[in-house]
């Protein structure tokens, strides 16, 4: 088996659920932790949260809002709509049966760093990332994840 085969067998399997194993890979990255999202209520299929490691590249749009109309104030956000991108991340099968499985949308833990790498315009990216926090609950807010570095913009 070539590695591009291997490559292809990891990315074909990035579905996921409130079930998960730890330490295995979903798409191209780990499971490092899954629990509830909130606290005080169990773990459900609409309340848990999954942190994943790993360095993966994706294509897609970047967005950014100072905050004069969010409620989350100042933040800047990546849409992965790419499709051999999208099967390099973890895909919650919640997204997926709420209709959201050709799009994959987290915002930047690290802000200032995606201000400085990718500006405040928005535009056509090819972006690395290091880690994903997917939140899967009933009026949460964005995912998050931590921007590396920018391999390709375009307005």
């Amino acid at each position: 088996v070539s590695t591009s085969q291997t490559e292809e067998k990891i990315t074909a399997s990035n579905l996921y659920d409130m079930n998960a194993k730890v330490g295995q890979k979903y798409g191209e990255m780990t499971l490092e932790k899954i629990g509830s999202h909130e606290s005080k209520r169990a773990m459900s299929e609409y309340n848990y949260r999954a942190a994943f490691s790993g360095q993966v590249t994706v294509a897609g749009e970047y967005e950014y809002d100072d905050g004069a109309m969010s409620m989350f104030g100042e933040i800047a956000c990546f849409n992965v709509t790419e499709k051999t991108s999208l099967q390099k991340l973890p895909k919650s099968a919640l997204n997926v049966k709420n209709g959201y499985e050709n799009e994959n949308e987290f915002c930047f833990n690290n802000l200032d760093e995606a201000k400085k790498l990718l500006g405040t315009t928005n535009k056509s990216a090819i972006i690395t990332i290091s880690s994903l926090i997917d939140s899967n609950f009933q009026g949460e807010g964005p995912d998050f994840a931590d921007l590396v570095s920018v391999e390709n913009q375009s307005n």
